[in-house]
Order: C-alpha cells, then structure tokens, then sequence
C-alpha cells in the first residue's frame, strides 16, 4: 500500500506478506515500510525498514539523484541490520536505467 502527499514529494509505502520456505518447511510473516521525499527535483532521500517474524529487521537510507530526467538515477545506501554487530553493515552505489514499456 503507497500514500502520496504534497503531489508526490512525500510517498509513504507499507507492505505485508506471507513466506513458505519448503527447505526449511517455514512460514514467515514478511513486513515492510518506506518513505521517499524530493529534496530538490532531481534529489530524492529514502528510508526503509524491513523482516520476517523471525530474526532481527534490516534498515537501509540512502539517495537516488536524476543525471537524466525520468530516464537515468544514480543511486546509493548505507543498510545494517538492527541488533547485530555493527561491522555487518553494507553500502550499495548503483544505476537505475528506465526505458519505454516493452510489455502492453
């Protein structure tokens, strides 16, 4: 589910899901929640908070920049995962190419 405000400046997403894992004959309840906001046009900031019913949430921010509007964004985040040791962090950098739909 996504709400938007102030003309899609402010987008807050929630999720929720169910997981059967056969291998480990599991079931887990999935959840998630986000928010994006523009700083600038081209700059965007994010935050999420995501898990499972079982084992500690993981949380990422970071930003995505437009080098070519609605077309190319460059991207990058700084995520952990709440109450491990904090040398299990990760950073991601990253291109996000759009093209036209290629499916009706």
């Amino acid at each position: 589910m996504s709400f938007s405000f102030n003309d899609d400046r402010l987008l807050l997403h929630g999720n929720i899901g169910w997981n059967h894992s056969s291998a480990d004959r599991e079931n887990n309840l999935l959840w998630g929640v986000a928010a994006e906001t523009e700083v600038t046009k081209p700059l965007f900031l994010f935050a999420e908070v995501f898990g499972r019913e079982r084992g500690h949430p993981v949380f990422h921010f970071g930003f995505w920049y437009w080098i070519v509007p609605e077309r190319l964004q460059i991207n990058a985040a700084y995520g952990n995962r709440f109450g491990t040791p904090p040398d299990g962090y990760f950073f991601s950098v990253g291109f996000t190419l759009f093209t036209v739909p290629f499916l009706p």
